[in-house]
């Protein structure tokens, strides 16, 4: 089963928040997402998930025989934003019971055991009310509503908001475990784009278009998660040589400190890099390489 987005251009009071973007995501998979603050994140799930039209091009979903199936939330869903629900909907009354009740009715797969189960391990009472959730509660809803949905797809938006790091650690751990047992699809939005790396297959770079005039959301990179880090190094040494190696490679500016310089290569198939001790060669992180390639914008 795959999920595709072709041309998709969305405006914002005028703006284009994403141009003739293009993106093709697959069942068995998690992805995680990254991107400047902006750049059309919560935008590109919404139109994923129908919840928003583009303005141009379509959202396709197939199935393994490649029909065409409908964009429902049995199998794309994205929860809602719990404040925004709170704030224009005056729904701060609603009990989380309640509320996972509604979603029952909405998501055809809904588990209520699993619901159950996973308020209980964040210790998130049923009668506790919408308006009375703080911050972090908020994302645990959220996840809980993302992974009880049972959709084929799923978008998780910052999910890690307002949340400590145990409360994240649980939350990486309930999302391999549904993961695991059922082959569904979970895309990622996060800035904490390191946290996630050992639990993407893949990564996707969203960022703004900044070399055209339109300065809206485009895809600057998206690949095997692994295969990027093994590939991506960030090189140290002095300005001048350091840069006559760089320069046969792939590769992005980082700064110069003193005389020293760093300088981030991404190999290609057949590269390697010297053994010499007049340089440091350490691996990149995917915040660093993100703020490589988007350093040059």
């Amino acid at each position: 089963m795959k999920l595709q987005a072709e041309n998709i251009t969305k405006l914002c009071n005028g703006k284009k928040v994403l141009d003739q973007l293009q993106l093709t995501l697959e069942k068995g998979k998690i992805y995680g997402l990254t991107g400047r603050i902006g750049v059309g994140k919560t935008t590109l799930f919404s139109i994923l998930s129908k919840q928003l039209l583009p303005d141009a091009g379509t959202v396709h979903l197939y199935d393994d025989n490649g029909r065409e199936l409908e964009l429902t939330p049995e199998h794309v869903f994205f929860p809602e934003d719990l404040s925004l629900t709170i704030q224009e909907k005056g729904r701060g009354a609603q009990s989380l019971s309640s509320y996972f009740q509604e979603l029952s009715h909405i998501c055809p797969g809904w588990d209520s055991s699993l619901a159950e189960t996973l308020a209980g391990r964040y210790q998130l009472s049923p009668d506790k009310k919408l308006g009375e959730l703080s911050k972090g509660m908020m994302s645990m809803t959220s996840i809980i509503a993302a992974l009880a949905s049972k959709a084929d797809f799923t978008f998780l938006d910052e999910p890690e908001a307002g949340m400590d790091t145990l409360s994240r650690e649980k939350f990486y751990q309930m999302l391999l475990d549904e993961f695991s047992g059922s082959g569904r699809a979970f895309v990622i939005a996060t800035h904490l784009i390191d946290e996630v790396s050992d639990l993407t297959e893949e990564v996707i770079f969203l960022d703004f278009h900044l070399k055209s005039t339109l300065d809206c959301g485009r895809i600057r990179l998206m690949e095997n998660t692994q295969q990027l880090l093994g590939r991506s190094f960030l090189i140290s040494g002095l300005k001048e040589k350091t840069e006559a190696l760089a320069s046969k490679y792939e590769s992005y500016d980082m700064g110069d400190f003193g005389r020293s310089k760093s300088i981030a290569v991404l190999l290609r198939p057949g590269e390697s890099l010297p053994e010499d001790p007049e340089f440091t060669i350490k691996p990149l992180t995917l915040q660093k390489i993100f703020a490589a390639l988007c350093m040059e914008e």
